[in-house]
């Protein structure tokens, strides 16, 4: 709600000619507590998670990220290493071949 309303104050300053500066720093500060609220939470929500065994920290999800977990490790570090390599490599074509790793 507050990264919604965080548009307000711009909105408010550009109507009532005030300083736009002013409007631009209460959208920054609404969205970073908007942001940190989001973070806090996720955290807290998490942390019960892991205690009550729900969700991903289920024994059987355990077990299968161990298993799939190295896996995956070599599968982003390939895709990370095949799509630097093809921007790197090309010139002057910027993301366009990219986007097809």
């Amino acid at each position: 709600m507050l990264c919604i309303l965080g548009v307000v104050p711009i909105i408010l300053s550009e109507t009532l000619v005030v300083m736009e500066q002013y409007g631009v720093i209460q959208l920054f500060c609404m969205v970073s507590l908007a942001v940190f609220l989001f973070v806090r939470t996720g955290i807290v929500k998490s942390s019960f998670n892991i205690l009550l065994q729900k969700e991903d920290y289920i024994p059987d999800n355990k077990e299968f990220s161990k298993k799939v977990g190295p896996v995956e490790g070599v599968h982003w570090c390939l895709a990370t290493a095949i799509f630097l390599a093809i921007d790197f490599l090309q010139e002057d074509q910027g993301w366009a071949n990219a986007v097809l790793v």
